[in-house]
């Protein structure tokens, strides 16, 4: 494998390390909302955890993945079309009976699939 491709292999690793961890957060943070607040609907817990992961994604790919700072502007457009598709399939999820974190496990990693896409073909280009 040549230095080039060992190079896209290693950012590929750090983005998914990176949005593994933000990840993580969210359904933690999400975890932790859902547990002090069982009443708040699955959307504002959602909410909730995303602004906390957007902000985990943020620093980690700056720092880590891509060790550049990224367009604001960029990154936000990024972050609401990934907590967009997020927010799609966690409405399928609760339409075919799912509920608390068995609904929005799912939307995350869908979310960041499509986020890593418009990250490396945008934001950080």
């Amino acid at each position: 494998m040549s230095t080039p491709a060992l190079a896209e292999l290693w950012q590929m690793m750090r983005f998914g390390l990176v949005g593994l961890v933000a990840s993580i957060s969210h359904i933690l943070v999400a975890a932790l909302v859902l547990y002090v607040l069982p009443v708040l609907h699955e959307f504002w817990v959602n909410v909730i955890a995303y602004g906390v992961a957007f902000g985990v994604s943020l620093m980690g790919h700056q720092r880590v993945t891509f060790q550049r700072t990224a367009s604001l502007w960029r990154f936000t457009v990024m972050s609401l079309t990934g907590f967009g598709i997020n927010n799609l399939v966690l409405v399928g999820a609760l339409g075919i009976g799912f509920s608390g974190l068995i609904a929005i496990a799912p939307a995350v990693v869908v979310a960041a699939t499509a986020s890593y896409v418009l990250s490396r073909c945008w934001v950080f280009t």
